[in-house]
């Protein structure tokens, strides 16, 4: 079993080729795990099939050597899921009714899908700084046989019993399970799918063996823990994602009178009260420099993880990008052994601009944490460009642009929808050589103050030029837009045509597109193209103003006549096998909306929808052409 290959949709097929089951199992794989993917958890409501999945998110370049190290991967055990199926013909659901859940009687457990009407299923919760609230949206097929399983205490009471006889697996291969392969540390190796940890006790000749695992969703916590020679299990599931791990070793050493410390008040819940009394900035001043004395009072148990989230949900809701700057940098005085500290504390600084602390810290991440390299370098590369950042007033809200480059035509980027500025970065260090790159952060973006007013094209084009001109930036310009942002490029170039010397369109939506998906196609449209962007307002914003927007941009196009560029994503890696007819529906309707204007160059890119970051030099040969046009 060990040595026996497995094909992996993986850009070296030499590389699949090293991937054996027993990798999969034990972690070790290098196969990237699909949640350190930027672009899964804004999809994680999408359905995808088990095969589409494992194209999109589980292939890639390996991080690292087959079996040189441990690093927790999802993708791993999706895999292993799609190769049951594909090694039975039944799916994973029916595969774990009918070998585990029905032979041993376990009705309380199975595959959690949200429109399962399941009695007595609990809901999830998450504590923001705000308080308590129903945790995140996920599709529960997205886990898939990495998670997406519901269970009782009683019913894992029943299959771990199951486990000490023969009903289940034979010894030899639970010995496969059980035994540990990778050390994690002096006490701990990890198996297929358990760690394998020995706790000491007061008697130094006696240790305790545990075989044990957590795992973590959204909403929900759980840690699971067998004792073999004793027979004894422990389980605990908590679906307000608190500090489950310390009540569980809590109990652990109560079940085995081992010494306990006493009760201490955990470090995050210290530091919770402190903001609410004063605030982020005080809190994460005082805890940073706290003197050890009193650091001692508390347990760390939960606080990075706890602190980080805080972090995340200041700069992804747009509430307070300098105390979420804070809440990073005291995870990393906190935890300075932690890689993915560095990492979050590195995109932090990225956003606020300061671009040099953030290579520093993403180096750091990765001088702790090797795996991460490869995504990290990506990062980096992009902040090779240090723009001017520039803000504005317009109408009452601040505006913030970026200028890179001092002479030349003046080009002006678009960003698509949900996303800001940085959706540039790869292209604009060189066009910067010859030209004034402009981007920007739309209100609500960033540090872009958020807009009342109706997220129209009309209202979107119009604030940009209003920026331009309060910058002094003179045009004419070339302005170019990326998917959704074509929408308001195409409008900006209608509503100034005479001060538009170019149309670039990268992989835009069109309107004719999305009428013909939502009439041919009702039911799929309507899965993906009517998400609803949880962590980000001005993206539901302007998401509710499609309609108006996409007539606007159509209604511009009849007073530009100018040149234009048109990039269509001619890959179909990004789209599920039902999905692949609204992609062609895509590529035609723009086809067909170029070929309506004889000024405009259409090209198909062998790309997926982030032509710019996949095959930049495309994008940037584009413009050149707009540059030298006449």
């Amino acid at each position: 079993m060990e040595k026996s290959p497995i094909i992996l949709p993986i850009t070296e097929k030499k590389q699949a080729a090293k991937v054996s089951i027993h990798h999969l199992l034990t972690h070790s794989s290098g196969i990237p795990n699909y949640t350190d993917n930027e672009s899964f958890f804004p999809n994680a409501v999408k359905p995808y099939s088990v095969a589409d999945f494992v194209r999109i998110y589980c292939s890639g370049d390996l991080e690292f050597k087959p079996g040189a190290q441990f690093s927790y991967s999802n993708s791993g055990y999706f895999i292993l899921g799609a190769i049951l199926e594909k090694m039975t013909g039944k799916t994973y659901e029916q595969i774990l009714k009918e070998r585990i859940l029905e032979p041993l009687g376990m009705k309380q457990t199975g595959y959690d899908m949200h429109e399962y009407i399941i009695p007595g299923r609990a809901a999830g919760y998450e504590r923001k700084l705000s308080g308590y609230q129903h945790a995140t949206y996920l599709n529960m097929g997205l886990p898939y046989s990495a998670g997406s399983m519901y269970s009782s205490v009683e019913d894992l009471m029943i299959w771990n019993q199951a486990l000490y006889g023969n009903r289940l697996l034979a010894d030899s291969l639970k010995r496969k399970m059980f035994d540990g392969y990778l050390e994690m540390d002096k006490n701990m190796r990890a198996g297929y799918g358990w760690f394998n940890e020995k706790i000491p006790t007061p008697d130094s000749t006696r240790m305790i063996s545990m075989i044990w695992h957590s795992g973590g969703i959204n909403g929900f916590r759980s840690e699971l823990a067998r004792f073999p020679e004793e027979k004894i299990f422990i389980v605990v599931l908590d679906n307000a994602s608190n500090n489950t791990a310390l009540l569980f070793r809590d109990i652990i050493a109560t079940v085995f009178k081992l010494p306990m410390q006493p009760k201490k008040p955990t470090l995050a819940h210290a530091i919770r009260k402190k903001i609410e009394s004063s605030s982020i900035a005080e809190a994460a001043d005082y805890f940073a420099t706290i003197p050890e004395v009193e650091k001692k009072q508390y347990t760390l148990a939960g606080t990075e993880r706890a602190i980080n989230r805080w972090g995340y949900e200041c700069m992804n809701e747009q509430t307070d990008l300098p105390g979420a700057l804070k809440l990073f940098e005291l995870n990393t005085k906190l935890f300075p052994n932690s890689s993915n500290v560095y990492d979050s504390y590195g995109e932090a600084l990225a956003n606020a601009g300061k671009y040099d602390q953030a290579v520093a810290n993403y180096q750091k991440s990765v001088q702790l944490d090797s795996s991460r390299y490869r995504r990290t370098s990506v990062r980096i590369a992009a902040f090779s460009n240090r723009p001017d950042t520039i803000r504005v007033l317009v109408d009452g809200h601040e505006m913030v642009l970026y200028k890179s480059g001092n002479t030349g035509p003046v080009i002006v980027l678009e960003a698509g929808g949900n996303s800001d500025h940085t959706s540039w970065s790869m292209i604009v260090p060189e066009l910067a050589k010859k030209a004034i790159v402009i981007t920007y952060d739309r209100p609500g973006y960033r540090q872009s103050v958020p807009c009342s007013q109706p997220r129209t094209a009309d209202r979107v084009a119009g604030e940009l030029y209003g920026a331009l001109k309060k910058a002094g930036i003179k045009g004419p310009y070339i302005i170019g837009g990326w998917s959704w942002g074509g929408a308001f490029a195409r409008t900006f170039a209608g509503k100034y045509p005479t001060e538009t010397k170019g149309l670039l369109l990268v992989d835009p939506a069109t309107k004719e597109s999305y009428d013909r998906m939502a009439k041919e196609y009702p039911d799929i449209y309507t899965g993906i193209f009517t998400t609803r962007f949880a962590n980000n307002q001005a993206a539901e914003d302007e998401f509710d103003a499609m309609s108006p927007t996409m007539m606007q941009a159509s209604i511009s196009d009849q007073q530009y006549k100018g040149k234009i560029e048109v990039l269509a994503a001619g890959s179909f890696k990004e789209w599920s096998e039902a999905e692949v007819p609204l992609k062609k529906i895509w590529i035609n309707e723009l086809r067909s909306w170029s070929g309506k204007n004889k000024n405009s160059r259409f090209e198909l890119v062998e790309s997926g929808h982030f032509i710019q970051n996949e095959k930049p030099q495309t994008v940037i040969a584009a413009l050149n052409r707009l540059m030298e046009a006449r």
